[in-house]
């Protein structure tokens, strides 16, 4: 919320949080964010204005506000949070990691000493898949990684129900649109949100890269997702050559 100007920006995972939290951060503090001190460390801009799922106090305490969120693809969301969170950042190499360590540092590594077990651990799931693997397993993704779940729920988890109450709801392609809108209601000539996060061109993937199967699978988990979403979006044909892959988080 930045109050000075009367605007509330939701956000929702995947669909450019970061630069439009960078962008709303210099809006209100009239500089770019270089980092905050929480608990004695320094933390990132997610860190410090963490995504949160909707409640309806979240639009509360601001006077008729311009009230608006960005949307994104949802089949652009689950591949990029592969290419991002998976292959670019190694989110799920940290979450093994951190299973592992939680195993080994308690019960099952005495239970191990005592029985002769080893100190083996449950499986693991694949941390680097391909992106037919994830797509195919994307329940189970979704279920073991904190990092995927969280970047691959329903949009009404973050905005709530009724999509209604917002004042504009943008398409990542339409942010032009939305720098326009925010120049106009702050008179601002310098409002612009930067691209942030980027996927190396390596990670990058698109519809044409997914096997039939995957292609299937995906649609078949976003149904849900495309009807909720039918005003701004339509699926993806198996024909279509690539979907828009901005990488952004």
């Amino acid at each position: 919320m930045v109050r000075r100007y009367n605007v509330a920006y939701v956000p929702v995972p995947k669909a450019a949080c970061t630069s439009l939290k960078r962008a709303m951060y210099r809006l209100e503090h009239g500089k770019d964010f270089a980092g905050e001190m929480r608990n004695g460390r320094k933390v990132g801009i997610q860190r410090a204005y963490p995504t949160r799922p909707f409640t309806p106090a979240a639009l509360e305490g601001l006077k008729d506000p311009f009230t608006f969120a960005v949307l994104r693809d949802p089949a652009e969301r689950v591949l990029s949070t592969w290419s991002n969170r998976v292959m670019q950042r190694g989110r799920l190499e940290v979450e093994n990691q951190r299973k592992l360590d939680r195993l080994f540092a308690g019960r099952w590594r005495r239970l191990g000493q005592r029985f002769g077990l080893g100190g083996q651990a449950p499986s693991l799931l694949n941390p680097r898949p391909d992106l037919n693997d994830f797509v195919l397993n994307i329940e189970a993704y979704s279920r073991s990684s904190a990092a995927v779940r969280h970047h691959t729920r329903s949009v009404a988890d973050f905005l709530g129900p009724d999509l209604s109450v917002y004042n504009r709801l943008y398409r990542v392609q339409d942010m032009p649109a939305l720098e326009a809108d925010i120049r106009d209601r702050t008179g601002l000539d310098t409002f612009a949100v930067p691209r942030t996060n980027v996927s190396p061109p390596e990670y990058r993937a698109g519809i044409a890269d997914l096997s039939d199967a995957a292609f299937d699978k995906l649609m078949t988990w976003l149904e849900p997702e495309y009807e909720l979403l039918s005003q701004w979006f339509t699926p993806p044909r198996r024909d279509q050559l690539n979907t828009q892959q901005t990488g952004t988080i």
